[in-house]
């Protein structure tokens, strides 16, 4: 058993680890902002210790930090966010995470770090030939990704025994409102999903893997060749699942992201957590709406033109 911190583990995915992390019996502790919807979450889970902080305050993580042999550091600032306030995304992505470093080097035994990145380092790939590998250029290309490629920065100058990984599209199987981020994809960029139960599955094997530490390693973690799609083949997928049906492609920007499939030979071969298909997410998302999928065809228009009415490039071409 090992006493593990989690940073961020009232998250979409932070949730599914902190779950998959009590399953094993590990002793675990989340660090969380102090607010009404994280009060709301810690009630769902008997048993895990909350450090209520910020990690902008350097003693906050500190004090959370103390007594721990892991840390999972997953809280950041995340886009649209991020990008609203790159100061703040930077207090938070970079020195937050160097908040968290020196918490572990100021511990008498030095806690093993897991620190979340993001498969966007890569910047924008579309041109390239597929997949992102590890050692591939990082392309700053907003605020976030400038973060995160500083922060992965951070974490390797340090001296301790670490893992980096960079999630892919993590997908949490959980219904919920639209939003007009959504349109912010363009239809035809490249997107390996991974379902959150399998992310949860790979950090828990990773704190277990005696393999895997030592070598200060990059890990990139996704879905593998059964969940690699487009984000416009992705999002139909989803959308007939819940029985709203695709959306038009002028409805979405043409401007390019960063999103791209990843090579995860070496991940998968350590961690063995690629279990779930793009098909298995549709279904989970299916069996989660329940008896509420036999009355969305009496509102698939509405629910369609709700929808819609979120994305500015439909308001500009007066679709």
């Amino acid at each position: 058993m090992l006493k593990v911190l989690v940073t961020g583990g009232f998250g979409s995915v932070g949730r599914w680890i902190v779950r998959e992390l009590v399953a094993r019996g590990h002793e675990v502790s989340v660090f969380e902002l102090d607010n009404a919807k994280n009060r709301k979450t810690a009630k769902r889970f008997d048993g895990v210790r909350v450090c209520w902080g910020n990690l902008t305050d350097a003693q906050d993580v500190a004090a959370a930090v103390h007594g721990q042999d892991a840390i999972i550091h997953l809280a950041c600032l995340l886009p649209p966010m991020a990008e609203e306030n790159p100061t703040l995304s930077f207090a938070v992505n970079v020195e937050g995470t160097q908040h968290v470093i020196d918490a572990c080097l100021a511990q008498d035994v030095a806690p093993r770090l897991v620190h979340a990145s993001s498969g966007e380092v890569y910047g924008a790939t579309r041109h390239l030939q597929p997949p992102r590998r590890v050692d591939d250029p990082h392309v700053a290309v907003n605020h976030y990704s400038a973060d995160k490629i500083k922060g992965e920065a951070r974490v390797a100058a340090c001296d301790l025994d670490y893992v980096i990984v960079r999630f892919s599209a993590v997908i949490d199987i959980a219904l919920a409102n639209s939003h007009p981020l959504m349109f912010e994809f363009p239809v035809d960029v490249r997107m390996e999903v991974l379902h959150a139960a399998d992310a949860a599955f790979a950090i828990a094997n990773c704190l277990e893997t005696e393999e895997v530490w030592g070598r200060q390693l990059v890990l990139p973690l996704a879905g593998g060749e059964s969940c690699r799609t487009t984000y416009g083949g992705f999002l139909t997928r989803m959308l007939e699942a819940l029985g709203v049906g695709g959306l038009p492609a002028e409805a979405f920007t043409t401007t390019d992201y960063p999103s791209d499939w990843h090579d995860t030979e070496e991940s998968q071969r350590l961690l063995q957590y690629q279990r779930h298909t793009l098909d298995d997410i549709c279904a989970d998302v299916r069996t989660l709406l329940g008896w509420r999928r036999f009355f969305v065809p009496l509102a698939r228009w509405g629910v369609r033109r709700s929808i819609l009415a979120k994305s500015p490039y439909m308001k500009r071409t007066g679709g």
